[in-house]
């Protein structure tokens, strides 16, 4: 008996070791920013410039700005493990639909600076962006659409429910960082363990703007169900579209019903 006591209080000390490591260094997990880009900047023939803008907390943060003469932008959300050198395949399908585009990089990212702290801080990056678009730029957020992808849905939602903006484009999105932990946990611990929430499922049903999901069932990432159910839950004016290819590159693999989907959707 008390050898049996013995390996359960052992097993009890490694399990809580482990929640405080979970709960200590979760960022890292979530938030794991590289700080090199991958491939080289935009082309210079390209109608873009490297722009710098301050959030309200006073972290300097980086980005590209496109301008093609649309009255319309696109503001762009990045995932997790990336910065914005990673899409430049979706900066291009906007030029070709001829919409202006601000791809930024989270504090910690790419060349911005700061790191993330807290959940706040990634929304108050997100809002600086499209302050930085009003004040800067003069572009009103009812001619703004937002478009996250992957941990950028989670931004790109409580952003859309803080301003006005025009439409809002969600691309593999998960239900919150909980729900999405337990594919990887094999378990479902408590929520009070995650200091980052990104509930999508909670927020979905508060939207009042034109949404639109894309989702792969062949992402390896992020469940297709989580979109589903997303696209459920939304009471808003809505749209779902299937795509193939896994989490990283359903844009090459479904470029085509990209292009036309963005192309009917966009303002």
């Amino acid at each position: 008996m008390k050898y049996i006591l013995k390996w359960l209080l052992v097993l009890l000390v490694i399990f809580i070791g482990w929640i405080g490591v979970l709960y200590s260094f979760q960022e890292k997990f979530i938030f794991p920013a590289p700080g090199n880009y991958v491939q080289h900047p935009i082309p210079r023939n390209f109608d873009w410039e490297e722009v710098n803008f301050r959030t309200s907390d006073d972290v300097l943060l980086h980005g590209w700005w496109m301008n093609v003469g649309s009255t319309e932008t696109v503001v762009f959300f990045h995932g997790n493990a990336t910065n914005i050198s990673y899409y430049t395949g979706q900066l291009y399908m906007l030029k070709k639909l001829g919409k202006n585009a601000l791809f930024f990089d989270y504090r910690g990212y790419g060349q911005s600076e700061g790191k993330i702290k807290r959940e706040e801080d990634i929304y108050l990056d997100g809002q600086a962006a499209i302050d930085f678009l009003s004040e800067e730029k003069h572009v009103s957020p009812q001619h703004i659409t937002l478009w996250g992808f992957s941990v950028g849905t989670g931004v790109a939602t409580e952003i859309a429910l803080r301003n006005p903006v025009a439409a809002l484009i969600l691309e593999a999105p998960f239900l919150s960082v909980p729900t999405l932990a337990h594919k990887f946990l094999h378990f479902s611990p408590p929520r009070w363990l995650f200091q980052y929430q990104l509930d999508n499922e909670l927020k979905i049903s508060e939207l009042t703007l034109p949404l639109l999901i894309l989702h792969s069932p062949d992402d390896q990432m992020v469940p297709f169900s989580h979109g589903e159910k997303l696209f459920k839950k939304a009471e808003t004016e809505k749209q779902f579209i299937e795509l193939t290819g896994g989490h990283n590159n359903a844009i090459s693999k479904s470029s085509s019903l990209y292009f036309s989907t963005l192309q009917d959707f966009l303002p």
